[in-house]
């Protein structure tokens, strides 16, 4: 029977170690963007909104109605969900558009 020889078995050895190595670098950094990413914060009804804006609900209302935040908003039946950080965004470079103006 044939026997590799020593060198042959070596690389063989290195080669999947570096393959498992490679593997398990590439699981860390995969773990790593999943703890990176922020968690979404979510503001419900338009009383969030107002809490969010520190506004009052009329002014909320008048925002929502406005149309300048409707990416940031989901509504299922009558509850309405805010992404808070979509929705500051998005009023703040609809101002700073506007400012410039």
């Amino acid at each position: 029977m044939f026997e590799p020889s020593p060198e042959l078995r070596e690389r063989k050895n290195l080669e999947a170690l570096l393959s498992s190595q490679a593997a398990l670098a590439s699981a860390v950094q995969a773990i790593q963007q999943e703890l990176i990413r922020p968690e979404r914060k979510y503001v419900y009804g338009i009383q969030g909104l107002a809490d969010l804006l520190h506004c009052s609900k009329p002014t909320a209302q008048r925002i929502k109605s406005s149309g300048k935040i409707d990416a940031a908003i989901s509504q299922f039946e009558r509850t309405l969900i805010i992404d808070a950080e979509l929705a500051i965004e998005l009023l703040r470079t609809r101002r700073t558009s506007v400012r410039r103006s």
